[in-house]
């Protein structure tokens, strides 16, 4: 299980309420079988791991994609 936590002062709470809630619902299931494919060494590059790490099934791995929430 996964828990994402989002924060800021109580005085900008209601003025980031969009970029929280569009950044914490921006976690999907990775199912794209192209993507699922990916090298090891990319996805230890990505979690900053040796190369001959091992992941689990239930290892989280979030895709940047440059997309961007909440821009002012």
């Amino acid at each position: 299980m996964s828990r994402l936590l989002g924060y800021t002062t109580e005085q900008l709470w209601a003025k980031y309420q969009d970029i929280r809630v569009g950044s914490i619902g921006s976690f999907r299931r990775f199912t794209d079988p192209k993507r699922l494919q990916v090298q090891p060494e990319t996805l230890a590059i990505t979690k900053q791991v040796d190369a001959n790490a091992s992941f689990k099934a239930s290892d989280g791995v979030k895709m940047v994609t440059g997309e961007k929430f909440g821009a002012e």
